[in-house]
């Protein structure tokens, strides 16, 4: 039995709906400007592929923050 066959509708489905709550929200269209920070390309590329417009959209990594205690870290420059 291949459980990847059973509960991929379910994602499928999902994902959908979390797009479509994203993409009402902040009103996403192909002229919207974005910054995604910590996002990747596979979520873009998903609601491109699901149908949604494709925004111009910056992809940037979380780095992370170096601590010096448990209440203060260094500022990034």
């Amino acid at each position: 039995m291949d459980i990847h066959r059973i509960y991929s509708p379910f994602l499928i489905y999902f994902r959908r709906q979390r797009l479509e709550f994203l993409y009402k929200l902040f009103s996403i269209n192909e002229s919207t400007n974005l910054l995604d920070v910590g996002g990747d390309l596979f979520f873009w590329e998903l609601a491109k592929n699901i149908g949604f417009p494709s925004p111009e959209s910056k992809l940037s990594p979380i780095a992370r923050v170096p601590r010096v205690s448990k209440h203060f870290y260094i500022q990034l420059k």
